[in-house]
């Protein structure tokens, strides 16, 4: 069963508390306790009904001395132990002092339940005590009384004890009961006899008291519960007869003795207990010597066994022979009588080792005041006197640092400022000597008006070691040094006194000021840039950024700072980060980095420097990264790289057009010499379709030169509305059944001036982004129509201009397009069709072919209704010049003029030659460069012009050109080129003086009209160069939607 016991706690550590109690739950106690940390608190729950108080030695506001000063002046007699971490053994004997009960360490609470058991014992016994001295005092007073009358009570009974035949009145003294009382019953008597006491005086009343020998103790209750110590003793009083005929006894109350006795036994238990759990060494011997008591700390210290101690010559086992003196001395102190309060010896431990002790000593006396012995409390100095030997040397040490010192350092008195010493750093850094500095205060090192600062500074006193911040010091030649001091309190010869340390920090001051300053047009420059530069450690911890443009960061900047990239992106970004960052710490060589990513505007691409910030140590803890915004620089790249790609095509397209001229023209001239033959109708149709067809792929031709040359084909004037019947009928032929093709155009249709092909084109790119948009079919009308565009009209449309137009009308009723994208559908290479069936220029090509014929175009689409592009281009009103065409003019004829043709395609020198002839010209014909050559070497007088194609094997035509200017430097010569490259020649072709330049295939017409020309006309050379318009791909695959063209 576990003990009660009510408990008041002093402890500010609840954790603490709880390891308490549950140490005393252990040990077998059912604490009813309370925690306090406050004195108020303390004082409030501090009541006799506790049974103990178990005190912290230190907490934040009350310490275990005061709730011990408390209870000692509430005079309350309840045990208080101290437990502590930290009291040493100067504090703990200061306590017992006080009069602590006893005290603990809380790394050692084993030894808690012992000593909350004994400290409640003690208290009990106190109490006790102090109860026995009360009675005692008051039986002193009954003794007294006694003496004067009957101290003990004296009782008579008959032999058959039946009948109590007198007591004496001290009986209601001593048993508290009144005397009628037992008069009136004798087992009033036997009844106040202790329960466990009654069986063993009634057997001894029985037997002994007839024969003389009845002398018995025994405890009675009084009828207010307290117990007596009864000393009874009795015996038998015999008639004449020799008859028993009365039992007189006398019975003394012997309580007080027997609580002395308990006393001193209890005194004598606790006395060795105490010193058995001295923190020190107890030790007693006889007068021989002989080890009569020893302490367990004796035995700690020396490692002996108690049965080797105890008996064993203290002198000879424990007392090394260096010290043999002692003995004598002891032997001395016995004879006397008297022996030193204290002195110091070694003693021998088991191992034989030394320890030094300090004795404090008594002599023992036996009860007749001889002396018995001596006895000794020893301190084991062992350890300590180490301390001061090494306390000694550190000292020393200690000198030699602070002389030694690099910094000027020195020691001054805390009230006069007095120097007391300085080192040598400091007399050779101030030029003073060191008696000088002796003679002087720290006031004398510090300009006038810096004084006051320095005492306001003084007067805020502390212990610990402290920056007293950077002060100006006067050196001994008046110079003014910068000085960071360091100051800590100590002591120096008994005073109070200041150490101080001052490093000189001028140069570092202004270092610093050139850093702050070239910092300063650092963070400048950076913060005046549109990239962002970022500072970050090698775990990837955001630490600093600079920018003006906020809207480049995947966050604000106050969610950023003190933040991981891990935190912040996706896996993908950090890794990719973070492996940058540890591989640029490591190596110390910067990177770059591209990447992608979502800022606050959308995601970005950006092009990052991520460089090391080295310190002057070689450690590389930090990183930083100055990133570039690239998003628009990717997209003129990638619009770059598909120009590039759009002039590749176009280059192979040159090659391709030259070999399909080469077999075009040779149809078209053949076509024309076929006309003036006899034929049938049938076949006259069949010769004109040919012909409609070769001239068509010659178009052809030339709109995938134009394109892939960029340059402008020829402009002439035309009727729109032949544009809009070839589109209908082409569409018709072409689109999907489920489309139905409207064309709408007036009969007085102005006319334009433009390019038929790039015109073409613009309606062809329409009318399949229209197809496009109606999958599921629907209606593609094409209209045409006068507009005159008045001055208002035009102020209010971007590149329109007042005046007549051509309107061109396609509309279909398809998806529409979307109003977030219809301001972004003339963007080159914009388009909402998938990857690799659209380029994206088809509508930037339509835009530029209309703004570069003067017009302009316009948008209207209603989503899930329809789509219409309206084209604007301006009319041209002399209405003459298109009832012409070049063709309807007669070609004029030739007068025997024998010209050289010159081409490697033998089909084009068999049609041209027989085309020439037909009309009038002698013609001589070569394969390449070389035979023409060797022909006009023969006959250059007679031929009067060469007409020779630009590419051709072994030699070209500019080379072969060059060669007959210096043969004859008169001859006209025209150049042909199926390529279209006349542009890349025009500058030597017109230094060369070449008439004129034919674009393969060239029909009869305009071949003998360039003929004449150049027989006829005398007038310096004006290359004609044929500029085809760069169109877009006109056929592209559905989508849903209305495409645009891209």
């Amino acid at each position: 069963m576990k003990r009660p016991v009510r408990i008041l706690m002093a402890e500010d550590n609840p954790q603490d508390a709880e390891l308490i109690m549950r140490e005393l739950h252990r040990d077998g106690f059912e604490p009813e306790w309370e925690r306090v940390e406050t004195e108020e608190a303390f004082r409030a729950s501090l009541r006799p009904e506790i049974d103990i108080i178990l005190s912290d030695y230190q907490m934040p506001n009350f310490t275990g001395f005061r709730a011990l000063e408390i209870l000692n002046q509430s005079e309350l007699p309840i045990p208080f132990i101290l437990i502590s971490g930290t009291i040493g053994e100067e504090l703990a004997v200061t306590a017992m002092k006080n009069g602590a009960t006893d005290y603990l360490l809380k790394d050692r609470l084993a030894r808690l339940g012992p000593a909350v058991s004994l400290a409640l014992e003690q208290s009990r016994l106190r109490k006790q005590r102090e109860q026995t001295e009360e009675a005692l005092h008051e039986t002193e007073e009954r003794f007294r009384q006694l003496a004067e009358n009957i101290k003990e009570v004296f009782w008579v009974t008959n032999p058959g004890k039946n009948q109590i035949l007198y007591v004496s009145p001290a009986y209601e003294a001593i048993w508290g009961r009144r005397q009628m009382a037992v008069f009136a019953s004798p087992k009033n008597w036997l009844d106040a006899i202790h329960p466990e006491d009654k069986t063993a005086v009634e057997k001894a009343v029985a037997t002994k008291q007839v024969k003389g020998s009845y002398n018995e103790e025994y405890r009675i209750v009084r009828p207010d519960g307290t117990i007596r110590w009864i000393h009874d003793r009795a015996f038998p009083v015999r008639n004449g007869a020799g008859e028993i005929y009365r039992i007189v006894g006398v019975a003394g109350d012997i309580t007080e003795r027997k609580e002395a006795e308990e006393v001193l036994k209890e005194s004598e238990r606790r006395f060795r207990e105490m010193l058995e759990n001295l923190d020190a060494i107890a030790i007693t011997v006889d007068k021989s010597g002989a080890v009569t008591f020893c302490n367990d700390c004796f035995l700690k210290i020396t490692g002996w066994a108690r049965d080797e101690v105890m008996g064993a010559d203290w002198w000879a086992k424990f007392i090394p022979e260096t010290h043999a003196n002692i003995r004598a001395m002891f032997f001395e102190n016995i004879e006397t009588g008297i022996i030193p309060a204290h002195y110091e010896n070694p003693i021998k431990t088991r191992q034989e080792g030394l320890r030094d002790i300090a004795w404090s000593n008594t002599i023992l006396r036996d009860a007749a005041g001889n002396v018995s012995g001596i006895a000794g409390i020893g301190e084991d100095m062992t350890e300590r006197k180490r301390a001061e030997k090494a306390l000694q040397l550190q000292e020393k040490q200690y000198r030699a640092l602070f002389e030694t010192h690099p910094s000027p350092t020195w020691v001054f008195d805390s009230e006069t400022l007095k120097f007391l010493a300085v080192n040598k750093a400091a007399v050779q850094h101030y030029g003073y000597s060191r008696d000088e500095f002796l003679a002087m205060t720290i006031r004398d090192i510090r300009p006038v008006e810096d004084i006051p600062a320095l005492l306001d500074t003084l007067a805020m006193k502390s212990r610990e070691t402290h920056s007293a911040g950077v002060w100006r010091h006067l050196t001994r030649s008046g110079k003014i040094i910068l000085a960071e001091v360091y100051v800590s309190a100590t002591e120096f010869e008994g005073r109070p006194a200041q150490l101080s340390i001052a490093i000189d920090v001028t140069e570092q001051r202004k270092a610093q000021e050139v850093i702050r300053q070239s910092e300063s047009r650092l963070r400048a420059l950076v913060t005046s840039m549109e990239d962002v530069a970022m500072e970050f450690d090698v775990e990837g911890t955001y630490i600093a950024i600079w920018t003006t443009r906020d809207d480049l960061l995947s966050h604000p900047r106050s969610e950023l700072i003190g933040r991981t990239i891990s935190d912040l992106h996706g896996e993908d970004v950090a890794e990719r980060f973070l492996a940058t960052i540890r591989h640029v710490s490591q190596s110390r060589v910067a990177e770059n980095l591209e990447y992608t990513m979502d800022v606050i505007d959308g995601a970005r691409q950006f092009l990052a420097r991520i460089s090391p910030i080295v310190e002057a140590d070689g450690s590389c803890e930090r990183i930083c990264m100055l990133s570039r915004d690239m998003t628009e620089q990717k997209k003129l790249e990638a619009q770059f790289l598909r120009a590039q790609r759009v002039e590749s095509i176009g280059t192979l397209a040159s090659g391709v057009a030259h070999d399909l001229n080469n077999i075009l023209a040779p149809i078209l001239m053949g076509a024309a010499v076929l006309h003036r033959t006899e034929m049938s109708a049938s076949d006259e149709a069949i010769l004109s379709t040919i012909e409609t067809c070769a001239q068509r792929g010659a178009d052809i031709v030339k709109q995938v030169l134009t394109f892939a040359r960029g340059a402008e084909g020829e402009r002439v004037v035309l009727q729109p509305a032949n544009l809009i019947k070839d589109l209908g009928k082409i569409a018709e032929e072409t689109f999907p059944k489920a489309i139905t093709i409207r064309a709408r155009f007036p009969e007085q249709l102005w006319v334009i001036k433009g390019d038929p092909t790039q015109l073409h084109q613009v309606l062809l790119n329409l009318c399949v982004n229209a197809r496009d948009a109606m999958p599921m079919g629907g209606t593609l009308t094409l209209c045409a129509e006068n507009s005159v565009v008045d001055e208002h009209y035009a102020s209010m449309t971007p590149g329109a201009k007042a005046g007549p137009h051509v309107l061109l009308e396609v509309t279909d009723t398809g998806m529409g397009i979307p109003r977030p994208i219809i301001n972004k559908i003339f963007d080159p290479f914009f388009t909402t069709k998938d990857v690799g069936k659209g380029t994206g220029l088809g509508l930037s090509t339509v835009f530029g072919i209309v703004k570069s014929h003067g017009g302009f175009i316009g948008v209207y689409s209603d989503v899930g209704r329809g789509t219409t592009f309206k084209i604007f281009l301006p009319a041209h009103m002399d209405e003459s010049i298109a009832s012409q065409s070049p063709e309807a003019v007669a070609p004029p004829s030739a007068h025997g003029e024998l010209l050289l043709l010159v081409d490697d395609e033998k089909s084009i020198l068999l049609v041209a030659q027989a085309l020439l002839e037909e009309h009038g010209y002698q013609v001589l014909t070569a394969a390449d460069a070389p035979e023409a050559l060797a022909i006009f070497a023969m006959r250059q007088s007679e031929i009067h012009l060469v007409l020779t194609d630009l590419a051709m094997p072994f030699m070209d035509g500019v080379a072969l050109i060059r060669t007959l200017r210096k043969m004859k430097s008169d001859v006209r010569i025209i150049a042909s080129s199926g390529r279209g490259d006349q542009e890349n020649h025009a500058n030597e072709l017109a230094a060369l003086s070449v008439r004129a330049c034919l674009t393969k295939p060239y029909n009869k017409s305009k071949l003998l009209r360039t003929l004449h020309d150049a027989l006829t006309e005398a007038a310096t050379l004006s290359p004609i160069v044929s500029v085809v318009s760069a169109a877009a791909p006109a056929e592209l695959p559905p989508s849903p939607g209305h495409a645009t063209g891209f």
